[in-house]
């Protein structure tokens, strides 16, 4: 399921029809404050049950602001919890899309709760890999982390894409390389600098 938020100072909508997708219903977006959104995927909660998916979030448009995903649960609706910056970290409205995804073949996915672990493995909940392996994240240094989803098919990774979405904190994180069996991971303050950070990851194809 994946939405478009089209009216930044929009208090309660449906989502542009155009760019968004639910198989079980409405999409609606709640403003909650300046920058602050709720995304809500009406009775998609029903398709969610040991596994509770994977959120990345974009900023759409010509300025400079940035999205990060705070938060996302299910019960009857699945809702996702958008704040949106602008490079020096003030809240503002923005455009974004937001996409929620569960397990299939052609995804693996994880979300990175550990910031400063030297290594682990993330929670099975909240994350996925079609080879029924595990996942491992180390961290090799501030803000820099080498997630690894062992024997994960060669379909994903060399003909698939990655996402990286920041969550919780205002921070950017972003893919700086995709190999084998995952990907290289950086996260960043708003001045720009290296931080640890909590993050969502995607590889598809």
């Amino acid at each position: 399921a994946f939405a478009y938020a089209h009216q930044p100072a929009g208090t309660n909508y449906t989502a542009a029809a155009a760019g968004s997708y639910n198989p079980n219903g409405a999409i609606k977006v709640l403003r909650e404050g300046a920058g602050a959104y709720r995304v809500v995927f009406t009775k998609l909660g029903s398709a969610v049950s040991t596994n509770n998916g994977n959120v990345q979030v974009n900023a759409v448009g010509t300025g400079k602001a940035h999205c990060t995903a705070i938060e996302w649960g299910a019960q009857t609706d699945v809702s996702v919890y958008v704040r949106c910056y602008t490079p020096a970290g003030a809240p503002v409205d923005s455009k974004f899309t937001v996409l929620f995804l569960l397990p299939h073949p052609h995804v693996a996915y994880t979300y990175a709760n550990q910031p400063s672990a030297a290594s682990y493995s993330p929670n099975p909940s909240a994350s996925w890999s079609p080879s029924g392996g595990g996942v491992t994240i180390t961290r090799n240094g501030v803000g820099d982390y080498t997630v690894v989803w062992p024997w994960i098919g060669p379909d994903i990774v060399d003909g698939g894409t990655v996402q990286v979405t920041g969550y919780g904190e205002n921070t950017q994180c972003k893919a700086t390389s995709l190999f084998d069996t995952g990907a290289i991971v950086r996260c960043f303050a708003p001045n720009g600098s290296r931080v640890d950070a909590r993050y969502t990851v995607l590889l598809g194809s």
